[in-house]
């Protein structure tokens, strides 16, 4: 077909962007008409940019608080002044309704030729837990792209164009635009460290999400970024040393420098220390990178050895054999038995007590030694970020097994506010939604909607037993596939929203010796449909069976 159409489905992404903005979704009435479209389309943009700078500039958490201290500020612009209980429900709105579309996928057909049409997901931003409060967002890849081509258009001609400019400004002495294009250099290598940020995120949780072709686009992209420019920008800032030492020259000969000269010398300082910034962070980039390459290539190659290695089946190699094995006399048998068995069954391990160690000198422990503290403390630690990370994985494989023995339970479908309110009365309830663990990693099916769990074992999907405390499904049924290979009996579970809301009763959160009342969130109730297999529930669907063991 016509070369010209190829990639076709990249140019429409950025139409599917721009129509996520202006024909949004869960409009709210009252503020679209108190504000009107085109401000709300302004707003939306604005705080696009605004979560761009918070977290490239600045280097700060972008949380809902903050926006909403940025609208207040920006408000006055459109003649309207808010309180700041107004502010942060247009925050809300702006954020949660709109840019995350109540956390609903909102996806855009775009035609791939020759093939035909594809669903291209749309996603601005994305929210950050880490643990704690309060929730972190920042951009995504299309987040970016959509900005850097909005205002730094020459962004899509590359970095170098971005340098060239900048070393031309330099040398005419337009050191007032220079400046600005200084930063807009360190703010482009700041988005590509973000990007990398996120991809390892995304390699560590889980490899089969981690396409080939993003690892080569974004290492291609960090090379042209630091190997190609770096030279570039040592020379830029050669040229900027130049213009600092003439106008030392300058004031040495005259004596003093006049307001313009002032403002030049001021302007060049700052063109140095955002041009020593970038070299600093093309330097750290560079090594990053290449701890991320060395990362995927030995996840990748894990992967593959797991899924080459061949298991050793004991029972079909050694045990029906050895039962099937005829002996003549018992004194081959009680041989073979001594010989073979006995080690496996009762190794007898090797005494060893140095007695001497017990009655010799003692050294004297020093009572101030401070290198040896800090390693407990360092190893104490790491210690406990061990244990939070083993319990995090115990938690999510509890929750996927609950509702995996919920849903064979109920294979006429159930809703989350049914299933919550059968958790809430386990024992381990406070468990399972400590940290908000329980929420995210029912967001998280939500996200995937369908767990096709016939496909899933026909296809022995890989699955890497180091998680590291993220939620990762392919973790959590290889865990419950162990003590229940057929699921308990199930075959598909489909997920998607409901027109109702759901009234969710949280656990009570301890505080000193006193309990606070027990808070109450109101979210979008979840419909979950269960197909079961042809031959019906397994024995393994007893609720009580295994519980606990995964």
């Amino acid at each position: 077909m016509f070369d010209f159409l190829d990639r076709f489905d990249k140019r429409m992404e950025f139409v599917a962007i721009v129509d996520s903005v202006v024909n949004r979704q869960n409009k709210n009435n009252e503020l679209e008409q108190r504000y009107g479209k085109s401000e709300i389309d302004n707003l939306i943009v604005s705080v696009l940019v605004f979560i761009m700078e918070r977290t490239l500039s600045e280097e700060h958490d972008c949380t809902l608080e903050s926006i909403a201290g940025f609208l207040r500020s920006v408000l006055p612009a459109y003649g309207k002044t808010v309180s700041d209980i107004e502010a942060e429900k247009l925050a809300r709105y702006l954020v949660k309704d709109i840019l995350q579309n109540k956390g609903v996928r909102r996806t855009y057909k775009s035609m791939r030729y020759p093939g035909g049409f594809v669903e291209q997901e749309v996603r601005l931003i994305i929210d950050r837990d880490y643990g704690r409060a309060p929730v972190v967002y920042e951009l995504t890849r299309q987040g970016y792209d959509f900005l850097f081509r909005t205002k730094e258009v020459d962004d899509a001609l590359g970095f170098q164009i971005e340098e060239i400019r900048l070393q031309l400004q330099i040398e005419k002495h337009y050191y007032r635009e220079a400046i600005g294009q200084s930063r807009d250099l360190v703010r482009m290598l700041l988005q590509k460290r973000r990007e990398m940020e996120q991809f390892e995120r995304q390699l560590r949780g889980n490899l089969a999400a981690t396409p080939g072709e993003e690892y080569e686009e974004l290492i291609r992209g960090i090379d042209a970024v630091l190997n190609d420019e770096y030279n570039a920008m040592q020379k830029i800032e050669r040229k900027v040393q130049l213009a600092r030492k003439a106008l030392e020259e300058e004031q040495s000969l005259h004596g003093r420098l006049d307001e313009k000269g002032l403002q030049a010398r001021a302007d060049v300082d700052g063109i140095y220390a955002n041009v020593r910034r970038a070299l600093m962070l093309q330097r750290k980039m560079l090594v990053a990178c290449q701890s991320v390459q060395k990362l995927y290539l030995r996840v990748l190659q894990d992967a593959i050895l797991f899924h080459s290695v061949q298991r050793f089946d004991m029972q079909e190699e050694i045990l029906t054999p050895l039962a099937a094995c005829k002996f003549r006399q018992s004194k081959e048998a009680d041989g073979l038995f001594q010989n073979l068995l006995a080690p496996l069954m009762l190794p007898r391990l090797p005494a060893i007590l140095n007695l001497r160690l017990a009655y010799d000198r003692q050294a004297r422990i020093s009572e101030n030694e401070e290198p040896g503290v800090r390693e407990s403390e360092e190893m104490e630690s790491e210690q406990a970020e061990l244990e939070r990370i083993k319990r995090r994985n115990r938690t999510h494989v509890r929750i996927v097994g609950r509702l995996l023995e919920f849903s064979a339970a109920h294979p006429e479908g159930f809703s989350f506010q049914t299933f919550y309110d059968t958790l809430r009365n386990e024992r381990d309830f406070e468990e399972l939604c400590r940290e908000r663990v329980l929420f995210m990693d029912i967001l998280r099916l939500y996200e995937i909607g369908d767990i096709d769990l016939e496909l899933w074992k026909r296809q022995n999907e890989e699955w890497c037993e180091d998680c590291t405390g993220e939620f990762d499904l392919a973790y959590c049924l290889g865990r419950i596939g162990r003590m229940h290979p057929d699921f308990y009996g199930l075959r598909r579970i489909q997920i998607q929203t409901q027109s109702k809301s759901a009234e969710l009763l949280l656990p009570f959160e301890a505080k000193t010796e006193k309990r606070t009342p027990s808070p109450q969130i109101e979210i979008s109730d979840l419909l979950f449909e269960v197909k079961l297999n042809e031959r019906g529930l397994s024995d393994s669907a007893d609720p009580a069976d295994g519980r606990g063991t995964y």
